[in-house]
């Protein structure tokens, strides 16, 4: 139980790195305009924004020579809005805009990711996940996950599978239920 609660713990990287350069189609028509001298101005843009999407937060890194740094815990996102202007569509981007209860950081706004609405749909069973957790361990906060839930979801789900192989199972206190 103990290594699955440390398992469980760790985060996971689903995404680091910095958004793409041109993540518009109106982007295109401006560096095709400029001869090319935008795509300068855009790749200095993309390397001031930093991106690191883990299966515990989301944190944004901006700047080149002065950094701010930015992070909001995925249990406080209360909303996932996946828009998609017709000029990020047409070279297949979106916008993934992300609404919090932190005070100090309430709007994430993510976009020129790969694949940024299917992250968008992991990130939102991930928070869902964490937030019945917090819910059925009856807190309020990450922590008290640790208390109750991991421990016993992870004792009764290997009860469960040594039953149903037919193995000796001694309860210690969890209704098991019958496997058929």
């Amino acid at each position: 139980a103990y290594a699955a609660g440390k398992e469980l713990e760790a985060e996971r990287v689903l995404f680091a790195g910095h958004p793409v350069v041109i993540y518009s189609i109106w982007q295109w028509l401006v560096v095709v305009c400029t001869l090319g001298i935008a795509y300068i101005y855009y790749w200095v843009q993309g390397l001031s924004t930093r991106y690191e999407i883990t299966s515990q937060r989301v944190r944004v890194e901006q700047g080149i020579l002065s950094k701010s740094k930015e992070s909001v815990e995925l249990f406080r996102i209360d909303h996932f809005d996946v828009l998609k202007p017709f000029g990020m569509r047409l070279v297949g981007h979106c916008l993934l805009q992300l609404r919090s209860s932190d005070t100090n950081f309430s709007t994430v706004v993510i976009f020129g990711v790969p694949d940024l609405e299917a992250l968008a749909d992991t990130l939102r069973e991930m928070r869902e996940d964490v937030q019945s957790s917090i819910s059925y361990a009856g807190g309020r906060k990450l922590m008290d996950i640790r208390k109750d839930y991991l421990f016993n979801t992870r004792v009764k789900r290997h009860l469960i599978t040594a039953q149903g192989r037919g193995l000796p199972v001694v309860s210690a206190g969890f209704d098991v239920a019958p496997v058929s």
